[in-house]
């Protein structure tokens, strides 16, 4: 790690520094440091190479976060959340500049700063959400001497991260959230008609929208592609007929729009690592009978991007 810092801050400062044991490196998430700060006009920190995560609010005065090339202006309730290993470098710009700071690690932090990031780095605080009050629970908590501590800190930080991804969802992505009608127009389409031929042009015209800008949205949206989730939800409804009928695999693949029943079985096993007939056999049957799902119909294919 590379670290040059000039500490400028007022009396009454907060900082608390942990150190994880090895229960806590195996939670999701954990709290490396944390503190609240006035800082002088001098104050600054240039650091890279730091295996761990910073937030950092302003609550008062501004700075400057130099990252990944690109200059941030921080001035009250800007929220920032940066990945230490990579180059930065902030400092005060007007005095005290005031920051809530947290550094964070866990076997799920990676995977939430990517998925939030990728919307962007910097967010302007949401006052309706509980970010700034679970902030500063967090600079006050004692994660080392305290087991159920660590529980609360998961929680917490969940939380945190949580707001900053619908803060970055609302913020980066207005357009789409402008055409959430539209996209859920489709998912019920989805949901009636899965076990039907299902083709990107006719969901795309559903959703008034243009091919190419529909599979964007939908993905900024759900998360998956159109055809991710139809085959998703498919494999969802074949789940539910391997555990409350005695339907052959043929007639479940037929009925929730799958052609081919090998494919059924590779998909349905890539997905829940187990197979229709394994999984149809660890499963309870119920003392009460269970009335059967009622049959689709059966000239089906699965959806094709084209």
């Amino acid at each position: 790690m590379q670290l040059t810092f000039y500490l400028e801050i007022a009396d009454g400062y907060i900082w608390q520094i942990h150190t994880p044991n090895v229960f806590t490196r195996q939670l999701p998430f954990y709290i490396n440091e944390a503190g609240y700060f006035e800082c002088g006009k001098n104050y600054f920190t240039r650091r890279s190479g730091q295996k761990d995560f910073f937030i950092v609010q302003t609550v008062g005065g501004s700075g400057e976060m130099i990252y990944q090339n690109t200059t941030y202006i921080l001035e009250k309730d800007s929220i920032i959340f940066i990945d230490c290993n990579n180059y930065h470098h902030y400092r005060t710009l007007t005095a005290p500049w005031k920051i809530k700071w947290i550094h964070i690690n866990g076997i799920s932090a990676r995977m939430y700063y990517d998925n939030i990031a990728a919307n962007t780095n910097c967010f302007t605080l949401n006052h309706s959400s509980f970010f700034d009050d679970n902030l500063t629970l967090l600079i006050k908590m004692d994660t080392e001497q305290n087991q159920l501590n660590s529980f609360k800190a998961v929680d917490l930080i969940a939380s945190l991260l949580t707001d900053l991804f619908q803060i970055s969802y609302e913020e980066k992505q207005g357009v789409p959230t402008n055409h959430m009608a539209e996209i859920n127009m489709v998912l019920d389409h989805i949901k009636n008609h899965y076990h039907e031929q299902l083709r990107l042009d006719d969901l795309s015209s559903i959703a008034h929208l243009s091919k190419y800008y529909f599979l964007s949205l939908f993905k900024s949206i759900t998360g998956s592609t159109p055809c991710e989730y139809i085959i998703n939800y498919r494999i969802g409804q074949a789940k539910k007929y391997l555990r409350t009928t005695e339907l052959s695999l043929v007639e479940i693949c037929e009925n929730v729009g799958f052609t081919n029943e090998s494919y059924f079985v590779k998909i349905f096993k890539r997905l829940n690592g187990i197979t229709p007939n394994n999984y149809r056999r660890n499963m309870v049957i119920a003392a009460v009978p269970v009335s059967p799902l009622r049959r689709q119909h059966k000239n089906t294919i699965h959806l094709k991007e084209r």
